[in-house]
Parts: structure tokens; C-alpha cells; sequence
């Protein structure tokens, strides 16, 4: 294992963005098992720091690979493309539809119309991954891949947002 493999790489993984969500767990708890710092408790110093590196090294790609959109982002980083500070014009269309959510969100105080639009946001966000996936592991379309991925982390946003509504209602009902 080596630090500077990326996380497709340190796991043993294609690059792409279908993954079996078991073996990834299974590679996860068999890196950590050899790289956790418990198990060099007898070593010397320079040992148990370097294995605090890959463990830490480890826990992150982990986390990066298990969520869908952070995977789809680091497909495209390692591409070249940081979807998450690059600007570029989304359709129109797709700002309308974000706007129109934003909207409801705004004028809506009953937790019924909340849970209705976090179900609409939600299954936006899942036609949006199966699209990620076909752009990924299909076509290897990286411009449709950052435009889908950039939609993506709106789409995560405003479910934020509904979740934190929801709760401020929830708490004040």
C-alpha cells in the first residue's frame, strides 16, 4: 500500500462508479486491520506515526468511496475537474427547476408539503446517480459526468436544507 495511490487504487477497485458496497467494507476492515495504530503498539515511533498516516489515509478514502456524490466529485478530480470550486452555467432548465424547489421550500411551513418535496428531491437525486453511473461506467463521458455531478451537490444542498426545515418544525410543533 502506498500513500500516494488514489482511492480506487488503495482499495483495489476499477475506476468507476458502480461499486459493490460490501467488497469496499470488506477491503476497508482488511486495510485497517494491518495499518491501525493499535497494531503497532510495540513499534517505534517513526512506525506508529507512519501507521497513523494510513490509517487515517484509509479511513478517508473509505469515506470518500462509500458516498455516491463524493465518489462521483473525486471521479472527476481525478480527471482534472474540481466540480466543487469550478464554475460553470448549468442549464437553464435545471436552475428554473432548483429556483422552483427553493421557492417551496421558503413558502412552506407544513411538515406533509416538506416530506412530499424532500420525497421529490430525493428522487431527483436518484435519477441523477443512475445517470452518473451511465455516464461513468458507460460512456466515460467526463463533460456529462461534471454537469450531472455539479447537479448533484445542488441536489445534496437542498435536501440539507428540507432535512433542517423539517426539524425546525418538528421542533416547534
Amino acid at each position: 500500500m502506498n500513500l500516494s495511490d488514489n482511492d480506487f487504487q488503495l482499495f483495489g477497485l476499477p475506476y468507476q462508479f458502480q461499486l459493490d458496497e460490501q467488497q469496499l467494507r470488506h477491503k476497508f476492515l482488511a486495510l485497517q486491520q494491518k495499518v491501525h495504530p493499535d497494531q503497532f503498539a510495540q513499534a517505534s515511533p517513526q512506525e506508529k506515526r507512519l501507521a497513523v498516516q494510513y490509517s487515517t489515509r484509509v479511513n478517508e478514502a473509505y469515506q470518500r468511496l462509500k458516498n455516491p456524490t463524493e465518489r462521483a466529485v473525486y471521479w472527476c478530480l481525478l480527471r482534472g475537474h474540481d466540480v466543487k470550486t469550478e464554475s460553470s452555467q448549468l442549464p437553464t432548465s435545471i436552475l428554473i427547476q432548483h429556483m422552483q424547489w427553493r421557492e417551496t421550500l421558503e413558502d412552506t411551513q407544513m411538515l406533509p408539503q416538506l416530506d412530499e418535496l424532500l420525497a421529490q428531491v430525493r428522487s431527483e437525486k436518484t435519477q441523477h446517480l443512475l445517470s452518473i453511473q451511465h455516464s461513468i461506467d458507460e460512456e466515460n463521458n467526463l463533460e456529462k459526468t461534471i454537469l450531472l455531478t455539479k447537479q448533484l451537490l445542488f441536489l445534496d444542498k437542498l435536501i440539507e436544507e428540507i432535512h433542517k426545515k423539517i426539524q425546525t418544525q418538528e421542533e416547534h410543533s
